[in-house]
């Protein structure tokens, strides 16, 4: 039988979410990308596991002890701050399909820069000239701003420190995955590690 997606390989693994066989290559990219795989689907699962493995590996490879002593302050102090940025980027991803890394990582270099003068004791928002990075900056700083005055049971207080750490692990897992070839090779690896977002589209095909 035909992959239920291409058409053209042999498919050979049962796809909850097209209720159907799916060829290898297809499952593998583009699950959550481009179709909208349910949580608990064991293909995705995995996936998800060996893509966090091999980001670990890189990681270790690429920091330096700054870095991955920073890894480490965010593991443990800022998670649920970290998740929800995240969650900002893949929704952005997802509703705005022209978006890059790039665009990502100017926002977070610009709010880098917001905080880093804050600590000095000057307040001034660094600004955008382009619209999606400055609607993505606002975004993240409410999001962080909220955490800083009132924090939840979920995510506690979140100090100017700690969002800087989250910031700069963002940036430096921008530049992991940097791409010349590939303008979303970031947002690309993140989208599979959020399926209940693309769980929110109507169809199980995720249109660009």
């Amino acid at each position: 039988m035909k992959c239920v997606f291409c058409g053209q390989r042999k498919g050979k693994r049962q796809c909850p979410a097209l209720r159907g066989l799916i060829c290898p290559v297809c499952c593998g990219t583009k699950r959550v990308v481009e179709i909208a795989c349910p949580s608990n689907c064991p293909y995705l699962v995995e996936g998800q596991r060996y893509a966090a493995t091999q980001n670990f590996l890189r990681q270790l490879r690429a920091f330096d002890n700054t870095k991955l002593a920073r890894r480490e302050r965010v593991v443990e102090k800022a998670g649920p701050l970290l998740h929800q940025l995240e969650m900002i980027l893949v929704e952005q991803a997802r509703t705005d399909r022209s978006i890059t890394d790039w665009e990502v990582e100017e926002a977070l270099s610009l709010l880098i820069k917001t905080y880093e003068t804050e600590q000095k004791g000057i307040l001034y928002d660094q600004r955008s000239s382009r619209a999606t990075v400055q609607q993505l900056m606002g975004k993240m700083r409410q999001t962080i701003e909220e955490l800083r005055t009132h924090p939840s049971a979920e995510a506690k207080h979140v100090s100017l420190g700690d969002a800087l750490d989250c910031l700069l692990f963002l940036q430096d897992e921008v530049a992991l995955h940097r791409d010349l070839t590939t303008p979303r090779a970031f947002l690309s690896f993140l989208l599979p590690f959020f399926p209940e977002v693309a769980q929110q589209s109507s169809s199980h095909i995720i249109l660009p």
